[in-house]
């Protein structure tokens, strides 16, 4: 943060040291800041623990579809090329131009043949460092992103059982479940949805689905209301068929449901499902 004259005001750096969001340079000015200043130190433990009991008030595991939309972000987001040293002064290279690697470092009393000096034909590449407002607006957007489910207090996070080991007991649940209900669509037809509501999840069998056009996909749904929140991009077998689903359905759900999306996946629907489970309360 700056102050009209162009000056750091590191006073309000706190939220984003907390949100481990500055930059590397900015962030080694405030904790030096850090050490002198009374009132910084405990607005930062103040914005630390908020954010500490954010985080465990809502978790939940990412989509699968998560995966897949960074991928095809970074596809297409360009990379600016490397700084380099050229006669006495520092510029960004071309998009094309080849960049020299940086000159090895030579051990005191010089290397091998005697050389000493380190001296490259080369130009010294330089980490270019940009500021958070210079930086490919999909990292911004990223960022934004971060922020905002901390704040609401929607966290996606690491835990214990997540991943492989937790969807495997989410499937043996919902199989032997007592209360699991095998449930028919409203929208569409063929497939079901066997909910487990002691097991906090579902799995989803769909029926043969055309391939879907150019581009796209099929995407999953949990919806609460008007409300979609993404589970994955359905996946196809060998033999043609969608592979089933398994994943956490946490109340006050009450649909499950399938729309036709890009290939990349949606964080809405953008089109209307055309396969809709309804789960019952």
């Amino acid at each position: 943060m700056t102050t009209a004259s162009g000056s750091a005001d590191l006073h309000l750096s706190t939220g984003a040291m907390a949100l481990h969001a500055l930059p590397g340079d900015e962030e080694s000015q405030f904790l030096d800041h850090l050490d002198d200043c009374e009132s910084c130190a405990p607005e930062l433990a103040g914005f630390t623990e908020t954010l500490g009991r954010l985080a465990v008030l809502t978790e939940q595991a990412p989509p699968a579809s998560l995966r897949t939309s960074v991928l095809a972000a970074v596809a297409v987001t360009p990379q600016l090329p490397p700084m380099v040293a050229d006669a006495g002064r520092h510029r960004v290279a071309e998009a094309d131009e080849p960049v020299a690697a940086p000159a090895p470092q030579v051990p005191a009393g010089g290397g091998a043949d005697g050389d000493s000096d380190g001296d490259s034909d080369g130009g010294t590449v330089i980490p270019l460092r940009r500021h958070w407002y210079q930086r490919p607006a999909t990292l911004i957007a990223a960022a934004v992103i971060a922020i905002a489910l901390v704040v609401s207090g929607i966290v996606i996070a690491n835990r214990p059982g997540s991943g492989t080991e937790n969807l495997a007991t989410m499937e043996s649940c919902v199989a032997t479940a007592a209360d699991a209900q095998v449930l028919t669509p409203t929208v569409g037809a063929g497939g079901n949805v066997r909910y487990a509501p002691s097991c906090g999840a579902a799995t989803v069998t769909l029926p043969e689905v055309p391939d879907a056009p150019q581009g796209m996909g099929y995407q999953m749904w949990v919806m609460t209301g008007p409300a979609a929140a993404p589970v994955g991009m359905v996946t196809t077998g060998a033999t043609g068929t969608p592979d089933p689903m398994t994943f956490e359905v946490q109340d006050p759900a009450t649909d499950i449901g399938v729309s036709v999306e890009p290939a990349a996946g949606s964080t809405t629907p953008t089109t209307d499902p055309i396969w809709v489970v309804h789960l019952p309360a």
